[in-house]
């Protein structure tokens, strides 16, 4: 939970094709304003930051900011639960993205979902992220002090029935199981 102690960097490897999802499973053990869970950037700024905790007496929600923007959780994350979280990224068709959120207990209850969408963006024109960091903040804040259980970076963006799959396999899932999640939007 300090500065720059404890965090893995994923690297700076790009994304292949024009869609890409990328899923985890996470326990937060201790609740700090604004650690962040994941954080997705480079030169453009960064595309996706999730956050644990919001403060100014906000209580204890978590947001995304992508594309500089926010989307505001209406709901907690709570200490000792674990969460399975997937970010989508998929052409919109008018030359930008959408970036879908997800964020379900692992028993399978949906906490929350939600959407963003960003003109003149592509993830192959981004690719080359600069950073791909579990419990780091690219800012002052401190570090996430959680448990990551299995970290999933998939070609393509997964749909809703494919992320319930995934959530419900859970992070053992087989070779087989993986098929099954992938071919679950079919």
């Amino acid at each position: 939970g300090s500065k720059g102690t404890c965090y893995v960097d994923l690297g700076a490897d790009k994304f292949a094709g024009e869609s890409v999802t990328i899923e985890m499973w996470v326990t937060l053990r201790t609740l700090k304003d604004w650690t962040r869970i994941f954080v997705i950037g480079g030169a453009s700024g960064s595309w996706t930051v999730c956050n644990s905790r919001r403060a100014s007496g906000e209580g204890n929600v978590f947001n995304f900011d992508s594309f500089n923007g926010t989307q505001k959780g209406d709901k907690s994350l709570a200490k000792d639960v674990k969460y399975h979280i997937a970010v989508t990224y998929a052409p919109d068709g008018a030359g930008g993205i959408v970036e879908r959120q997800y964020v379900t207990k692992a028993d399978g209850e949906s906490v929350w979902t939600g959407e963003v969408k960003k003109s003149g963006w592509a993830v192959s024109a981004n690719a080359a992220q600069d950073y791909f960091w579990l419990g780091h903040s690219n800012g002052n804040d401190p570090d996430t002090n959680a448990e990551y259980d299995e970290i999933r970076v998939w070609t393509g963006a997964l749909g809703a029935e494919a992320i319930a799959a995934s959530v419900k396999k859970g992070p053992d899932a087989t070779a087989e199981d993986l098929a099954a999640i992938a071919a679950a939007d079919s």
